[in-house]
């Protein structure tokens, strides 16, 4: 049959659009025009891209309107790109970019065409090109056909995907998955639409959404052959049930098409399923074959030159030295690594590896480089931070500047036509001159044509005006919205890094803590043998090391890894051995002094020491914030009221005003700014007054400064301390202990306390030499263990394991970390004194604690 040469695309290609392909053919006799025949090039093309342009082929020889002919280009660059012939999609592609530009085509065809080009940019790897395209084709397909509206969401999705916009691919995805059921029955979008969706919400953590995505397109995969395809959902299948915990699963669903040689796939997808079966592997703690497949990634992303693969996986692998190796392994191997990139090419993605190997050295007790890399993470989040804000400001500044362009071409175009319109009236009028009468009439036609066209002109350049003012509010609202986002990011980033400064603290006072063990008990110890002058010196010695006792608690109180153990504070002697620490708290900013009227002493309260370091340091840190000058002062004084003993700290900054002063202890109220403070220090403050029976006031005028009052309930005094003589006895020396303790000095220090009060002692580096020196022990009386110490078990894991084998063997177990406790064992804080000591010894192994075994509780 004939074809219809100028067939209507508007009315008649929408409907063809959503026939499949079997009812197209069952209607190929009845359907004679063009339309019918552009919509079986594209439902065939979508099965069979070479059967598609042979058709396209024959239907390009026949007489076609502007319109279907660039429909039908657009077809022929599309079909040759999907088929990754590049040189043959060219020539159409070629056309059809010149083709847009020079004829004014109905939307149908411009959204066709549009879509089309969009999808040779993303093949192109051109992101932003792409969504220009889509964002135009979007407009126009969202005026005439649905179908074609469906395939565009999509192709936007990939686009959003490519740029490292996940959310808003996600949200593309979603949107085109609501409207599919436009789509024709055997429509394969919906697959490719449920494959894409699945993996950036694997890319975005949402494993458990991105499962069920999977769950659809797997059997569609395996039923159409799509091996390639198969081998990469099976990827990201495991990868999400490992997100999830499932790592059995994720092995068992991942190693069959590992086996499988009939597949091929890319380096990079090699590179990944690697990357996905060291996952996998690490979670069962199988560490061997863990190590194996990502080394094996490694050298296949190394090998194609892969930096970004490469990254991911030497991450996991420098994560899995740090957790079963040693950090000495892990910071050798990451240093390595991060040497490989040099310049600011790929900074902002280096940020997980920098922290990793902060993490390594802060464990190495290498804190200066710890401090440095976690400086260099730092700054790598905030250039990825700022990389996606420019991005999605792109992103969604395309479709402002569309808006605005369409309708200045809009304006243009009506213009010519108001030119051309004037240009045809004046030549009626020159031809009819003879005729007056007719002159006369097309001179006030002409003149009415005028103004109609002025007035319409004035009318539309008043709505581009309404337009592009809309446009600019909605432009500073997002940028508004994305700054507040920005800001926000920032104050976690800021929260992130004041973490990572308290784990860097909290390291250094305990490595301070082992050190003021030694000091310790080896002065008390000698001050057992001595007399006169010198003995007055080794006092001096210890009274030292009670208050380097005193900072490092500061210290740990600060990083927040204090244990609560309210005690007897001498409020005299907590402010000098703490005056350093105040002082350097405030620095050069504000001065800072402590006035305490010793007459009306003493001065005893109950509370925990390192919390109420930490609550006073807030308080100088809020003081110096509200310094109006440098040189400005804050005052601690500590005064008794009654019953009542209250520390009042003092400043003359700038104070808060009323409505200030009513939210100040609300948690995360801050005055300083979405990125300035995390709101939570006098809300701490607070809590910690509260939970020690104690009152908080604050007194505070804008421009006046402001008066914070700590009231606690005063406490008798205790009896002074002595530090008592070490005696041996004929019960000591049959006794045997046993001492497990990494750091040397202090095992050595420890058996000579010991020894020198009768008992015999058995020294252990960690629990593996100890078991076999226990197996090796007729008889032991009390095991001393650190909990924090290499070797394949920690002490209280040493100690629950001593429970079961032997539960009448008392166990003391000693920390300079106090956030390592979690055992309901006896526990000793480093440092401490030698009659501490002695005395927890003697009064463990004269009544020793019985723990049931677990049939014994059983019965």
């Amino acid at each position: 049959m004939p074809l219809i040469a100028h067939a209507s695309v508007s009315d008649d290609l929408p409907g063809f659009h959503k026939l499949t392909l079997a009812e197209l053919q069952a209607i190929e006799g009845q359907a004679d025009n063009i339309d019918y025949a552009l919509a079986k090039v594209r439902s065939l093309g979508q099965q069979d891209q070479v059967a598609g342009i042979q058709l396209l082929s024959e239907l390009l020889e026949k007489n076609l309107s502007d319109d279907q002919r660039l429909i039908a280009t657009a077809y022929g660059c599309e079909l040759n790109v999907r088929r990754g012939e590049m040189d043959l999609a060219s020539p159409y592609c070629d056309k059809l970019i010149e083709d847009r530009t020079d004829r004014d085509y109905d939307p149908l065809s411009r959204a066709i065409a549009a879509n089309s080009l969009g999808y040779l940019f993303v093949r192109r790897g051109h992101a932003e090109q792409a969504l220009t395209q889509f964002e135009s084709a979007l407009r126009d397909a969202s005026q005439v056909d649905p179908v074609t509206r469906v395939t565009v969401l999509h192709n936007r999705g990939v686009a959003l995907m490519l740029s490292g916009l996940t959310d808003l691919a996600i949200q593309a995805f979603e949107e085109a998955k609501a409207e599919k059921s436009v789509l024709p029955l055997d429509s394969p979008l919906p697959m490719i639409l449920a494959y894409n969706l699945g993996y950036v919400q694997a890319q975005a953590g949402k494993h458990e959404a991105a499962l069920e995505s999977y769950q659809i397109i797997r059997p569609w995969l395996l039923a159409t052959g799509q091996l390639t395809r198969s081998y990469i959902a099976h990827t990201q299948i495991s990868l999400s049930l490992s997100g999830t915990g499932q790592y059995q699963e994720a092995l068992d669903i991942l190693l069959p098409w590992l086996e499988r040689t009939d597949v091929a796939v890319s380096a990079d997808s090699s590179a990944q399923a690697q990357f996905a079966l060291g996952k996998a592997y690490l979670g069962l703690g199988n560490v061997e074959m863990a190590e194996k497949a990502m080394l094996l990634g490694i050298d296949i992303a190394t090998t194609n030159n892969n930096p970004g693969r490469l990254r991911e996986l030497s991450v996991l692998y420098g994560q899995m030295l740090l957790s079963y190796r040693n950090s000495v392994e892990a910071a050798e191997y990451l240093d390595s690594f991060l040497s490989q990139f040099v310049g600011d090419e790929y900074a902002f993605e280096l940020g997980p590896a920098h922290r990793l190997l902060a993490e390594a050295f802060a464990e190495n007790g290498r804190f200066e480089a710890a401090l440095q890399h976690s400086q260099l993470a730092f700054e790598a989040l905030e250039k990825g931070r700022q990389a996606d804000f420019s991005r999605r400001l792109a992103s969604l500044a395309i479709t402002n500047e569309l808006d605005v362009k369409d309708q200045q071409l809009y304006l243009a175009e009506e213009r010519q036509k108001t030119l051309e319109a004037s240009r045809r009236l004046t030549v009626t009028v020159l031809v009819g001159g003879a005729l007056g009468l007719i002159l006369i009439f097309a001179l006030f036609y002409m003149a009415q044509r005028q103004r109609a066209r002025a007035q319409e002109s004035e009318m539309h350049k008043a709505v581009s005006v309404q337009l592009k003012r809309e446009v600019d509010i909605r432009t500073r609202e997002v940028q508004e919205a994305l700054k507040q986002q920005s800001e926000m990011e920032l104050r976690l980033a800021n929260d992130e890094k004041l973490r990572m400064i308290g784990q860097l603290t909290g390291g250094v006072a305990h490595d301070f803590n082992n050190l003021l063990t030694v000091i310790q008990l080896s002065s008390e110890l000698l001050l057992l043998e001595l007399d006169g002058k010198q003995r007055a010196l080794v006092q001096d010695i210890i009274k030292a090391s009670d208050s380097g006792k005193s900072i490092t608690g500061g210290l740990l109180a600060y990083a927040r890894q204090q244990v609560l153990q309210p005690t007897l504070i001498n409020l005299v002697n907590f402010f000098e051995s703490n005056a350093t620490l105040f002082r350097r708290t405030a620095k050069d900013a504000i001065q800072f002094k402590t006035e305490i009227d010793k007459s009306d002493g003493p001065y005893f309260i109950q509370a925990d020491a390192g919390q109420l370091v930490s609550a006073i340091m807030n308080l100088i840190l809020n003081a110096k914030e509200a310094a109006i000058n440098v040189g400005s002062s804050v005052c601690c004084r500590v005064e008794r009221r009654g019953e009542h003993i209250a520390i009042v700290i003092a400043d003359d900054g700038k104070g808060m005003a009323a409505e200030e002063l009513k939210s100040a202890t609300e948690p995360f109220y801050t005055t300083k700014g979405l990125a300035g403070g995390s709101g939570l220090g006098l809300a701490m403050v607070e809590g910690f007054m509260t939970q020690s029976g104690g009152e908080l006031s604050i007194q505070s005028e804008s421009g006046q400064g402001t008066t914070v009052t700590l009231l606690f309930t005063a406490a008798a005094p205790a009896a002074s301390s002595v530090i008592h003589e070490v005696t041996s006895s004929a019960e000591g020396r049959s006794r045997h202990i046993l001492v497990v303790e990494d750091e040397e000095p202090i095992r050595a220090v420890a058996r000579l306390a010991l020894e020198t009060a009768g008992y015999e002692v058995h020294l252990a580096e960690n629990a593996d030499a100890a078991l076999a020196i226990i197996a090796t022990l007729p008889r032991l009386d009390l095991l001393i263990s650190d909990i924090v110490m290499p070797g394949s078990l920690s002490g209280q894991e040493l100690a629950d394991q001593m429970r079961l084998e032997r539960p009448e063997l008392p166990v003391l177990l000693i920390t300079g970390y106090s956030s390592s406790i979690t055992s309901d064992h006896p526990v000793l804080l480093k440092p401490f004194r030698l009659d501490e000591l002695l005395k927890r010894v003697k009064s463990l192994i004269a009544e020793p604690h019985r723990v049931q075994r677990p049939q014994e509780v059983a019965k």
